[in-house]
Protein backbone atom coordinates (compact mmCIF):
# COMPACT_ATOMS: atom_id res chain seq x y z
CA UNK A 1 0.00 0.00 0.00
CA UNK A 2 2.78 2.53 0.77
CA UNK A 3 3.81 1.61 -2.95
CA UNK A 4 1.23 3.09 -4.44
CA UNK A 5 1.33 6.50 -2.00
CA UNK A 6 4.70 7.01 -3.35
CA UNK A 7 3.48 6.92 -7.12
CA UNK A 8 1.80 9.95 -7.22
CA UNK A 9 4.85 11.89 -6.20
CA UNK A 10 6.67 9.88 -7.96
CA UNK A 11 4.71 11.02 -11.31
CA UNK A 12 4.31 14.43 -10.93
CA UNK A 13 8.38 14.29 -9.95
CA UNK A 14 8.93 12.64 -13.20
CA UNK A 15 6.48 15.39 -15.00
CA UNK A 16 8.27 18.38 -13.59
CA UNK A 17 11.57 16.62 -15.09
CA UNK A 18 9.69 16.07 -18.15
CA UNK A 19 8.89 20.12 -18.51
CA UNK A 20 12.41 20.88 -17.27
CA UNK A 21 14.09 18.76 -20.00
CA UNK A 22 12.09 20.32 -22.27
CA UNK A 23 12.59 23.86 -21.18
CA UNK A 24 16.59 22.88 -20.95
CA UNK A 25 16.19 21.36 -24.71
CA UNK A 26 14.45 24.86 -26.14
CA UNK A 27 16.89 26.57 -24.03
CA UNK A 28 19.69 25.04 -25.68
CA UNK A 29 18.15 25.57 -29.50
CA UNK A 30 17.40 29.60 -28.52
CA UNK A 31 21.31 29.45 -27.43
CA UNK A 32 22.41 27.57 -30.39
CA UNK A 33 20.75 30.24 -32.68
CA UNK A 34 21.86 33.03 -30.53
CA UNK A 35 25.74 31.72 -31.27
CA UNK A 36 24.71 31.25 -34.66
CA UNK A 37 23.80 35.16 -35.03
CA UNK A 38 26.33 36.33 -33.31
CA UNK A 39 29.28 33.98 -35.52
CA UNK A 40 27.58 35.45 -38.76
CA UNK A 41 27.91 38.69 -37.03
CA UNK A 42 32.01 38.29 -36.70
CA UNK A 43 32.16 36.92 -40.51
CA UNK A 44 30.04 39.90 -41.45
CA UNK A 45 32.75 42.38 -39.45
CA UNK A 46 35.59 40.41 -40.43
CA UNK A 47 34.69 40.64 -44.11
CA UNK A 48 33.62 44.39 -43.72
CA UNK A 49 37.26 45.04 -42.04
CA UNK A 50 39.08 42.91 -44.68
CA UNK A 51 37.33 44.96 -47.65
CA UNK A 52 38.57 48.14 -45.41
CA UNK A 53 42.25 47.23 -45.20
CA UNK A 54 42.53 46.40 -48.76
CA UNK A 55 40.72 49.29 -50.07
CA UNK A 56 43.79 51.39 -47.46
CA UNK A 57 46.14 49.56 -49.21
CA UNK A 58 44.92 50.09 -52.43
CA UNK A 59 45.11 54.26 -51.87
CA UNK A 60 48.26 53.76 -50.00
CA UNK A 61 49.94 52.35 -52.80
CA UNK A 62 48.86 54.72 -54.91
CA UNK A 63 50.06 57.79 -53.24
CA UNK A 64 53.47 56.49 -52.73
CA UNK A 65 53.47 56.10 -56.50
CA UNK A 66 52.18 59.49 -56.73
CA UNK A 67 54.84 60.97 -54.27
CA UNK A 68 57.70 59.13 -55.88
CA UNK A 69 56.72 60.13 -59.34
CA UNK A 70 56.34 63.57 -58.19
CA UNK A 71 60.16 63.07 -56.70
CA UNK A 72 60.75 61.67 -60.44
CA UNK A 73 61.64 58.35 -59.30
CA UNK A 74 60.12 55.34 -61.46
CA UNK A 75 57.36 53.21 -59.97
CA UNK A 76 59.19 50.01 -60.95
CA UNK A 77 62.18 48.33 -59.46
CA UNK A 78 64.57 49.65 -56.19
CA UNK A 79 63.18 51.29 -53.25
CA UNK A 80 59.92 51.70 -54.83
CA UNK A 81 59.21 48.03 -55.42
CA UNK A 82 60.53 48.06 -51.68
CA UNK A 83 58.14 50.05 -50.66
CA UNK A 84 55.12 49.19 -52.41
CA UNK A 85 56.17 45.64 -50.91
CA UNK A 86 56.49 46.71 -47.97
CA UNK A 87 52.51 48.34 -47.42
CA UNK A 88 51.48 45.06 -48.57
CA UNK A 89 53.22 42.84 -46.26
CA UNK A 90 51.99 45.09 -43.29
CA UNK A 91 48.21 44.70 -45.18
CA UNK A 92 48.40 41.19 -45.26
CA UNK A 93 49.96 40.78 -41.71
CA UNK A 94 46.74 42.24 -40.70
CA UNK A 95 44.72 40.63 -42.25
CA UNK A 96 46.35 37.35 -41.22
CA UNK A 97 45.81 39.01 -37.51
CA UNK A 98 41.93 39.45 -38.50
CA UNK A 99 41.62 36.64 -39.23
CA UNK A 100 42.73 34.58 -36.48
CA UNK A 101 41.15 37.43 -34.16
CA UNK A 102 37.33 36.17 -36.22
CA UNK A 103 38.29 32.51 -35.85
CA UNK A 104 39.47 32.54 -32.06
CA UNK A 105 36.15 34.40 -31.27
CA UNK A 106 33.87 32.07 -33.31
CA UNK A 107 35.55 29.04 -31.66
CA UNK A 108 35.43 30.96 -28.58
CA UNK A 109 31.38 31.09 -29.00
CA UNK A 110 31.29 27.34 -29.93
CA UNK A 111 33.37 26.15 -27.00
CA UNK A 112 31.09 28.43 -24.75
CA UNK A 113 27.99 26.73 -27.05
CA UNK A 114 29.17 23.17 -25.77
CA UNK A 115 30.07 23.91 -22.44
CA UNK A 116 26.39 25.08 -22.10
CA UNK A 117 25.32 21.77 -23.61
CA UNK A 118 27.73 19.50 -20.93
CA UNK A 119 26.24 21.34 -18.44
CA UNK A 120 22.21 20.91 -19.67
CA UNK A 121 23.18 16.98 -20.51
CA UNK A 122 24.18 16.62 -16.89
CA UNK A 123 21.33 18.61 -14.97
CA UNK A 124 19.19 15.87 -17.48
CA UNK A 125 21.14 12.95 -16.36
CA UNK A 126 20.51 13.97 -12.65
CA UNK A 127 17.07 14.34 -13.04
CA UNK A 128 16.64 11.20 -14.31
CA UNK A 129 18.99 9.65 -11.69
CA UNK A 130 16.17 11.17 -9.28
CA UNK A 131 13.26 9.77 -11.07
CA UNK A 132 15.18 6.88 -11.15
CA UNK A 133 15.66 6.63 -7.21
CA UNK A 134 11.47 7.68 -6.46
CA UNK A 135 10.52 4.68 -8.91
CA UNK A 136 12.55 1.84 -7.19
CA UNK A 137 11.64 3.24 -3.81
CA UNK A 138 8.03 1.82 -5.33
CA UNK A 139 9.49 -1.50 -5.25
CA UNK A 140 11.04 -1.70 -2.25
Amino acid sequence: MSGFTNIIPAALSLAGSVTQAQSASSSAKARAQQVAVQNQMIESDRQAQATERRDLLARQQATQRAKMASWGVGGEGGSSDALLGGLSQRSDSDLAALNRSAALRTERNQISLLDDDGRSSASALNMAKSSYKVFSSFYD
